[in-house]
């Protein structure tokens, strides 16, 4: 299952991103990370300039038999020191 993503640099320093900070939690409340595989476009790990962009795909594992719904796909930084995430919904 994958999610393309867009990160944004608004800021007057180069901002990190990291493929590790993305979380998905399925219809059932289990929180997967994401995944190596996926498609072509695949978001890896870097930085983005002050006023650039950076588009790729995260991908998580779609284990057999997982049941449809609600999946929220979150984007929780590991060394940011803030409460501060971003999520939003998909369904499948």
């Amino acid at each position: 299952m994958c999610t393309t993503v867009t990160i944004r640099n608004g800021g007057d320093t180069q901002a990190n991103f990291n493929v590790w900070d993305w979380k998905m939690q399925d219809p059932n409340s289990a929180i997967r990370n994401s995944s190596f595989t996926g498609t072509e476009n695949q978001l890896h790990s870097g930085e983005v300039a002050p006023g650039g962009s950076v588009t790729g795909d995260v991908c998580f594992d779609n284990p057999q038999g997982s049941p449809p719904g609600q999946f929220v796909v979150l984007n929780d930084p590991s060394f940011v020191f803030s409460a501060d995430r971003t999520g939003w919904i998909n369904r499948r």
